[in-house]
Protein backbone atom coordinates (compact mmCIF):
# COMPACT_ATOMS: atom_id res chain seq x y z
CA UNK A 1 0.00 0.00 0.00
CA UNK A 2 1.07 3.41 -0.95
CA UNK A 3 -0.29 6.89 -0.07
CA UNK A 4 0.79 9.84 -1.46
CA UNK A 5 3.12 7.66 -3.03
CA UNK A 6 4.86 6.59 0.59
CA UNK A 7 4.98 3.17 1.46
CA UNK A 8 2.78 2.31 4.09
CA UNK A 9 3.02 -0.79 6.78
CA UNK A 10 0.27 -3.13 6.32
CA UNK A 11 -0.50 -4.88 9.30
CA UNK A 12 -3.41 -7.31 8.50
CA UNK A 13 -5.44 -8.32 5.31
CA UNK A 14 -8.42 -10.87 5.76
CA UNK A 15 -11.55 -11.41 4.22
CA UNK A 16 -14.99 -9.90 6.34
CA UNK A 17 -16.39 -12.33 7.73
CA UNK A 18 -20.32 -10.81 7.66
CA UNK A 19 -19.65 -9.78 4.10
CA UNK A 20 -18.79 -12.31 1.64
CA UNK A 21 -16.81 -11.22 -1.12
CA UNK A 22 -15.27 -8.73 1.08
CA UNK A 23 -11.49 -8.09 2.53
CA UNK A 24 -10.45 -5.62 5.46
CA UNK A 25 -6.72 -3.93 5.17
CA UNK A 26 -4.99 -2.50 7.96
CA UNK A 27 -2.56 0.11 7.75
CA UNK A 28 -0.33 2.14 9.42
CA UNK A 29 0.26 5.79 8.41
CA UNK A 30 4.02 7.35 9.43
CA UNK A 31 4.24 10.51 10.26
CA UNK A 32 5.93 11.67 7.12
CA UNK A 33 2.52 11.64 5.74
CA UNK A 34 1.59 15.42 4.33
CA UNK A 35 -1.06 16.39 6.62
CA UNK A 36 -4.28 18.99 5.48
CA UNK A 37 -5.16 17.30 2.13
CA UNK A 38 -6.26 14.42 0.23
CA UNK A 39 -3.63 12.25 -0.74
CA UNK A 40 -3.78 8.63 -2.73
CA UNK A 41 -4.17 5.26 -1.91
CA UNK A 42 -3.54 2.87 -4.11
CA UNK A 43 -3.02 -1.24 -3.05
CA UNK A 44 -1.01 -3.44 -4.89
CA UNK A 45 -1.59 -7.23 -4.72
CA UNK A 46 0.67 -9.87 -6.35
CA UNK A 47 1.60 -7.30 -8.72
CA UNK A 48 -1.23 -5.73 -9.67
CA UNK A 49 -2.44 -2.04 -8.81
CA UNK A 50 -5.98 -1.54 -7.00
CA UNK A 51 -8.04 1.86 -8.35
CA UNK A 52 -6.62 5.07 -6.62
CA UNK A 53 -8.48 7.10 -3.69
CA UNK A 54 -8.56 9.87 -2.07
CA UNK A 55 -7.79 9.62 1.80
CA UNK A 56 -7.78 13.27 3.74
CA UNK A 57 -5.12 13.08 6.28
CA UNK A 58 -5.39 15.43 9.75
CA UNK A 59 -2.57 17.27 11.39
CA UNK A 60 -0.63 15.34 13.70
CA UNK A 61 -1.81 15.76 17.33
CA UNK A 62 0.29 17.96 19.57
CA UNK A 63 -0.02 16.38 23.06
CA UNK A 64 1.32 12.51 23.74
CA UNK A 65 -0.19 10.16 21.91
CA UNK A 66 -0.42 6.58 22.66
CA UNK A 67 -0.41 3.96 19.82
CA UNK A 68 0.51 0.87 21.52
CA UNK A 69 1.05 -1.06 24.98
CA UNK A 70 3.50 -4.05 24.65
CA UNK A 71 5.79 -6.71 26.48
CA UNK A 72 9.15 -4.49 26.90
CA UNK A 73 11.03 -7.91 25.30
CA UNK A 74 9.00 -9.95 22.94
CA UNK A 75 6.40 -6.89 21.53
CA UNK A 76 3.33 -8.31 22.37
CA UNK A 77 -0.08 -6.13 23.09
CA UNK A 78 -0.33 -6.43 27.30
CA UNK A 79 2.20 -6.38 29.78
CA UNK A 80 3.03 -8.21 33.24
CA UNK A 81 2.84 -6.77 36.48
CA UNK A 82 6.79 -5.59 37.92
CA UNK A 83 7.89 -6.37 34.50
CA UNK A 84 8.82 -4.02 31.30
CA UNK A 85 6.59 -2.56 29.24
CA UNK A 86 7.71 -0.53 26.33
CA UNK A 87 5.10 2.49 25.12
CA UNK A 88 4.92 3.42 21.04
CA UNK A 89 3.80 6.67 20.16
CA UNK A 90 3.79 10.68 19.22
CA UNK A 91 5.16 13.18 21.14
CA UNK A 92 5.57 11.23 23.93
CA UNK A 93 8.89 12.84 25.17
CA UNK A 94 10.19 16.10 24.06
CA UNK A 95 14.21 15.15 23.70
CA UNK A 96 15.44 12.73 21.38
CA UNK A 97 16.24 10.11 23.85
CA UNK A 98 17.51 9.70 27.34
CA UNK A 99 17.73 7.14 29.78
CA UNK A 100 17.32 6.78 33.60
CA UNK A 101 21.28 5.72 33.97
CA UNK A 102 22.09 9.26 35.99
CA UNK A 103 18.31 9.07 37.19
CA UNK A 104 18.61 6.74 39.94
CA UNK A 105 19.11 7.98 43.46
CA UNK A 106 19.90 5.77 46.58
CA UNK A 107 18.81 2.81 44.74
CA UNK A 108 15.82 4.34 44.14
CA UNK A 109 14.15 4.00 39.87
CA UNK A 110 12.81 7.58 38.96
CA UNK A 111 9.04 7.74 38.76
CA UNK A 112 10.29 11.00 36.15
CA UNK A 113 12.29 11.02 33.32
CA UNK A 114 12.82 14.82 31.59
CA UNK A 115 9.30 15.52 32.67
CA UNK A 116 7.94 12.64 31.69
CA UNK A 117 6.08 10.25 33.87
CA UNK A 118 3.59 7.60 33.04
CA UNK A 119 0.87 5.84 35.10
CA UNK A 120 -0.45 2.42 35.25
CA UNK A 121 -3.54 1.57 36.79
CA UNK A 122 -3.02 5.02 38.18
CA UNK A 123 0.14 3.78 39.99
CA UNK A 124 3.68 5.07 38.80
CA UNK A 125 6.02 3.23 36.15
CA UNK A 126 9.55 3.24 36.81
CA UNK A 127 10.90 5.09 33.47
CA UNK A 128 13.68 3.90 31.98
CA UNK A 129 14.13 5.38 28.53
CA UNK A 130 12.00 8.26 26.62
CA UNK A 131 11.92 9.49 23.27
CA UNK A 132 9.59 11.05 21.26
CA UNK A 133 8.03 7.83 19.99
CA UNK A 134 8.90 5.16 22.47
CA UNK A 135 9.02 4.86 26.52
CA UNK A 136 10.21 2.02 28.02
CA UNK A 137 9.24 1.67 31.57
CA UNK A 138 9.12 -1.11 34.56
CA UNK A 139 5.12 -1.61 35.66
CA UNK A 140 4.24 -1.35 38.92
CA UNK A 141 2.44 -3.90 40.58
CA UNK A 142 -0.76 -3.63 39.61
CA UNK A 143 -3.33 -6.26 39.51
CA UNK A 144 -3.68 -8.49 36.45
CA UNK A 145 -6.85 -7.73 33.99
CA UNK A 146 -8.15 -4.50 32.19
CA UNK A 147 -6.10 -1.46 33.21
CA UNK A 148 -5.52 2.39 31.94
CA UNK A 149 -1.78 3.82 30.93
CA UNK A 150 -1.36 7.56 30.62
CA UNK A 151 1.55 9.57 29.67
CA UNK A 152 2.29 13.30 30.67
CA UNK A 153 4.99 15.36 29.82
CA UNK A 154 5.51 19.38 29.33
CA UNK A 155 2.94 19.29 26.13
CA UNK A 156 0.35 17.70 28.72
CA UNK A 157 -1.40 14.31 29.14
CA UNK A 158 -2.27 11.81 26.40
CA UNK A 159 -5.82 10.56 26.35
CA UNK A 160 -6.35 7.53 28.50
CA UNK A 161 -5.31 4.40 26.78
CA UNK A 162 -6.95 0.83 27.69
CA UNK A 163 -4.13 -2.09 28.36
CA UNK A 164 -4.27 -5.64 29.79
CA UNK A 165 -2.00 -6.68 32.78
CA UNK A 166 -1.27 -10.22 33.31
CA UNK A 167 0.27 -12.57 36.02
CA UNK A 168 2.93 -14.13 33.75
CA UNK A 169 4.39 -12.97 29.86
CA UNK A 170 7.20 -14.55 29.54
CA UNK A 171 9.26 -13.37 27.09
CA UNK A 172 13.62 -13.31 26.12
CA UNK A 173 15.05 -9.76 25.09
CA UNK A 174 16.70 -10.48 21.64
CA UNK A 175 19.86 -9.04 19.84
CA UNK A 176 18.84 -8.18 15.99
CA UNK A 177 18.12 -11.16 13.93
CA UNK A 178 16.23 -12.56 16.41
CA UNK A 179 19.07 -14.30 18.82
CA UNK A 180 17.69 -14.24 22.52
CA UNK A 181 20.52 -12.38 24.94
CA UNK A 182 22.04 -15.00 26.65
CA UNK A 183 25.29 -14.57 28.84
CA UNK A 184 28.40 -17.16 29.10
CA UNK A 185 28.78 -17.87 33.10
CA UNK A 186 30.48 -17.08 34.77
CA UNK A 187 32.33 -14.42 32.77
CA UNK A 188 29.36 -12.96 31.07
CA UNK A 189 30.62 -12.84 27.57
CA UNK A 190 27.26 -12.88 25.11
CA UNK A 191 26.88 -16.32 23.48
CA UNK A 192 25.49 -14.88 20.00
CA UNK A 193 28.86 -16.19 17.44
CA UNK A 194 32.29 -15.55 17.29
CA UNK A 195 33.73 -12.23 17.13
CA UNK A 196 32.14 -9.35 17.52
CA UNK A 197 28.14 -8.74 17.69
CA UNK A 198 26.95 -5.04 18.41
CA UNK A 199 29.98 -4.00 19.51
CA UNK A 200 30.30 -6.72 21.63
CA UNK A 201 32.65 -9.44 22.36
CA UNK A 202 30.67 -12.73 21.40
CA UNK A 203 31.20 -16.84 21.64
CA UNK A 204 28.47 -18.87 20.51
CA UNK A 205 27.19 -21.39 23.42
CA UNK A 206 28.45 -24.76 23.06
CA UNK A 207 26.55 -28.23 24.51
CA UNK A 208 27.45 -28.26 28.12
CA UNK A 209 28.05 -24.30 28.56
CA UNK A 210 26.53 -22.97 31.40
CA UNK A 211 24.03 -19.63 30.03
CA UNK A 212 22.32 -17.37 31.69
CA UNK A 213 18.81 -15.83 29.47
CA UNK A 214 17.73 -12.28 30.04
CA UNK A 215 14.35 -12.20 29.85
CA UNK A 216 11.43 -10.37 31.62
CA UNK A 217 7.51 -11.33 32.82
CA UNK A 218 8.20 -14.44 34.65
CA UNK A 219 5.47 -14.04 37.04
CA UNK A 220 5.57 -13.08 40.77
CA UNK A 221 8.33 -14.34 43.45
CA UNK A 222 9.14 -15.59 46.36
CA UNK A 223 10.03 -13.77 48.60
CA UNK A 224 8.53 -10.99 46.49
CA UNK A 225 10.78 -8.85 44.99
CA UNK A 226 11.12 -4.98 45.86
CA UNK A 227 9.07 -2.71 43.42
CA UNK A 228 11.02 0.57 42.50
CA UNK A 229 14.37 0.06 43.33
CA UNK A 230 17.40 -1.98 42.63
CA UNK A 231 17.45 -5.40 42.70
CA UNK A 232 20.00 -6.42 45.44
CA UNK A 233 22.69 -8.40 43.53
CA UNK A 234 23.07 -10.74 46.87
CA UNK A 235 19.80 -12.00 47.03
CA UNK A 236 17.92 -14.97 45.13
CA UNK A 237 14.09 -14.00 44.10
CA UNK A 238 12.61 -17.86 42.73
CA UNK A 239 9.45 -17.65 40.61
CA UNK A 240 6.64 -18.53 42.09
CA UNK A 241 5.93 -20.89 39.14
CA UNK A 242 8.28 -23.21 37.64
CA UNK A 243 10.28 -22.21 34.57
CA UNK A 244 11.33 -24.62 31.91
CA UNK A 245 13.35 -23.90 28.71
CA UNK A 246 13.66 -25.73 25.44
CA UNK A 247 16.38 -25.87 23.29
CA UNK A 248 16.24 -26.75 19.91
Amino acid sequence: ATLAGIALTVSAANPVSSSPGQYAVGITLPYTIPAGAAQTLILNIGGFPSNSVFVPVGALPTIPTIASIQNGASFQDGFASNAWLTIKGINLAAVASDTWDKAIVNGQLPTTLDGVSVLVGGQPAYVYFVSPTQINVVAPNVAPGATTVVVKNSLGSSATANATAVAEQPAFFTWPGGYAVASHFPDFTYAVKNGTFAGLTTVPAKPKDVLILWGTAFGATLPAAPTGVQIPGTSTFSTVNTVTVTVG
